[in-house]
């Protein structure tokens, strides 16, 4: 639950996070589609502009060639009217006004080309540094993906790593149980031993009881003979048993230096033991701060994503801006070639006008010369001949008033000159139309350079902010390298301490099972011994001891005691025998199996009572034998029980191990149990057997079930279901 609320809750971040940049691109989108609108508006503008400009040339041009035309008309009147002349000097004039504008024109045209040149060259920096923004964004993304790479890397030797540690814990548990039952079995042994003990201390008294028996028993003088032969026979046994006893002293002594030994060992194992606890916790620790490391590089990866993703959504607007201003430098490059040439046209045009007009500006400065000599010349005249002619002027001067100059009066060449002058204000009211469009267009060209050098600051910024990323993907890069380092040397440090565990583990559990294996097979071999128990006496007075062997085959022939050899152990009968072999008083198994059954070949002549003895020493010892071999029997059943808990112990959790790899398919198993129950057909459940058995791991009894619940046709089939997961874990 807590998974799937932290991924809610993750998808909640990611959402916000993603209509926050929505809504930043949006915005962003709105800006450049307003900036791209306005730049559309103003190249429209400016394409209409150039087109009323080259309208306005070309009737300029048109009305030039008119003007030409009058002026020509003008010279001939010029010719003929002396006073014209100060009006063509200030036609001069004006047109010289008109060349300085056409020259001021020409510069600010040269000023335009040389600012499209400088646009020109910015543009193609700022597409150079684009492919160079695009070539970084290239290198940081292959860099994030290789360290997404590297961090799934890491997370998969984590996961190997906490595998491990719960594979070696499961181990340590295991062992902890082996050695707990060992320290049982030993204290089991410890109590055995003292038993044999007291009961070999028993043993010792009722052989002096029984001498001391045969000593005051002795009171017939007639077989006083044979008595002291069987006394002296009895000294001889009872040397050989004290050289027995003395052997099994040393034999007692050596099985305590070797209890010592064990208990040395167990000392050993303990601090083995505690030693690899605080290891496994010391290794707990490491992992635990393993696990806050990564838990802290998650975060900064998520972080490092998400300013990844705002850098790319920039990027991406960034990249967007840079090819809207790429089609409209374009477009720019193309409209400012159009007007390049449309200038250089307009441009010779007007040198080939000023030069006509210069040709014209000659000639009519010849034209004024000649006319300035000729009203000298009508001056000279004048004043000689102003005294005879002054009444014949005045009669000619109402009547040229009247009349005019060759057919045509004054007034209306006063009238040709104020058209003209009128025309002339119109070409310079155009001029001052042209001039502010032109100064229109120069905050235009102003107003984009000023864009421009905004676009200029906000992408140096951009490039800071990268260089301020690259460099810290780097120190990220360069600590995850250190952490992965880091995790490598642990897990180096981790390989090598298991292998020593296992090393170590592994003597340790062949020593122990060699050392039991050859106890076992002692405790075989001496059973086997006393299984076999020799004739007595074959060759020497078969008729005195017949009855003897008799009786002995008839104590080999004897029915078995209840629960003698018998497999089942449980803790009341382990400890009923406990109790019965304290109670008893029989010699031990170590010196039964030493003491001889051959005395009694040296006895000549003993009469019924001594043959009574025998007989029930023999049958106490049967039985006694035969409680040691139901006990070593008892004791072999409990090992083989608890081998087989062990090995089903381990199987469980090799399973549980096995079953946590699918842990997370939880909703899959829902769906197959779902289906194995609402099933009806034995086949389509005996096919959802092997899917059920791979996800829980299940054991040959319970997919035995299985088989059997799905062979079975009704519904009294849920109570057989036995599920690990449900009941184990």
């Amino acid at each position: 639950m807590e998974k799937v609320e932290n991924e809610t809750d993750n998808n909640k971040m990611t959402e916000s996070v993603s209509n926050e940049q929505d809504t930043v691109k949006t915005e962003q989108k709105e800006d450049y589609e307003e900036r791209y609108n306005k730049l559309r508006g103003f190249a429209v503008k400016l394409k209409k502009k150039v087109q009323d400009l080259t309208e306005e040339l070309k009737v300029v041009e048109n009305d030039k060639i008119k003007v030409i035309a009058e002026k020509e008309e003008f010279q001939k009147k010029i010719s003929l009217v002396s006073d014209n002349v100060k009006k063509l000097q200030t036609i001069q004039l004006e047109y010289d006004k008109l060349q300085d504008c056409l020259e001021q024109e020409k510069n600010e045209n040269k000023k335009l080309t040389k600012n499209l040149e400088t646009l020109v060259i910015d543009n193609t920096k700022l597409k150079e540094s684009n492919y160079e923004y695009r070539e970084r964004i290239s290198t940081l993304i292959s860099d994030l993906d290789n360290n997404v790479k590297d961090l799934a890397e890491v997370r998969s030797v984590i996961k190997k790593n906490v595998g491990l540690i719960l594979l070696l814990e499961e181990e340590k548990k295991a062992k902890t149980v082996i050695c707990q039952q060992r320290e049982k079995d030993y204290e089991e042994i410890k109590v055995k031993l003292e038993a044999e003990i007291q009961a070999h201390k028993n043993t010792k008294a009722r052989l002096e009881s029984a001498k001391q028996e045969c000593s005051s028993n002795n009171v017939l003088f007639l077989e006083v003979d044979n008595y002291e032969k069987s006394i002296e026979d009895l000294k001889s046994k009872l040397a050989d048993e004290a050289s027995r006893c003395l052997s099994l002293e040393s034999t007692i002594e050596e099985q305590n230096q070797t209890i010592i030994t064990l208990e040395h060992q167990i000392t050993e194992l303990r601090d083995s033991c505690f030693a690899k606890t605080n290891q496994l916790t010391t290794l707990g620790n490491k992992n635990e701060g393993l696990k806050a490391d990564l838990n802290d590089l998650k975060q900064e990866m998520a972080s490092v994503v998400k300013e990844k993703q705002s850098l790319l959504d920039s990027i991406e607007g960034i990249k967007a801006n840079m090819s809207k201003l790429t089609k409209e430098s374009a477009a720019h490059a193309a409209e400012k070639n159009k007007i390049a040439e449309e200038m250089d046209l307009l441009n010779k045009n007007h040198a080939q006008q000023v030069e006509l007009l210069k040709l014209e500006i000659t000639r009519l400065n010849d034209i004024v010369s000649s006319t300035n000599g000729e009203l000298e010349a009508l001056k000279a005249e004048y004043e000689g001949y102003k005294v005879r002619a002054q009444s014949v002027l005045r009669t000619k001067q109402s009547q040229n008033k009247e009349n005019g100059l060759n057919g045509k009066s004054i007034n209306e060449i006063e009238a040709e000159l104020n058209h003209l002058r009128g025309y002339s204000t119109h070409l310079q009211e155009k001029l001052d139309i042209s001039s502010e469009e032109i100064k229109s267009l120069t905050n235009d060209l102003t107003a984009i350079k000023e864009e421009r050098d905004c676009i200029r600051e906000s992408n140096r910024d951009l490039g800071k902010k990268l260089s301020l990323l690259s460099q810290d993907y780097l120190s990220l890069k360069e600590k995850c390298r250190m952490q992965l380092t880091t995790i490598d040397q642990l897990k180096e440090e981790m390989d090598n301490i298991q292998e020593t565990l296992k090393t170590t583990h592994s003597a340790e559990l062949k020593s122990l099972e060699t050392q039991y294996q050859q106890e076992i097979d002692s405790l075989k071999a001496e059973i086997q011994r006393l299984s076999v128990t020799p004739s007595i006496n074959k060759n020497d007075k078969p008729d005195k001891f017949e009855h003897d062997y008799q009786t002995r085959n008839d104590i080999y022939l004897l029915e078995r005691e209840d629960a003698e050899g018998s497999e089942s152990v449980d803790s009341y009968q382990v400890g009923n025998s406990s109790s019965e072999r304290n109670q008893r008083t029989l010699m031990p198994l170590d010196e039964l199996l030493n003491s001889s059954d051959d005395y009694v070949k040296s006895v000549p002549d003993l009469p019924v009572k001594v043959d009574r003895q025998e007989l029930e020493i023999s049958e106490r010892r049967v039985k006694h034998l035969t409680a040691l071999l139901a006990d070593a029997e008892r004791d072999v059943a409990k090992l083989n029980q608890m081998n087989q808990l062990l090995k089903e112990d381990i199987r469980r959790q090799q399973r549980s191990v096995e079953r946590e790899s699918h842990a997370n398919n939880f909703e899959y198993l829902k769906n197959i149990v779902i289906k194995f129950i609402t099933l009806k057909n034995g086949d389509e459940r005996s096919r959802l057997i092997p899917v059920l058995n791979t996800i829980l791991k299940l054991s040959p009894e319970e997919t035995h079930q299985l088989n059997q619940v799905a062979g079975v046709s009704g519904r009294g089939w849920l109570p057989l279901i036995s599920m690990p997961m449900w009941n184990n874990d």
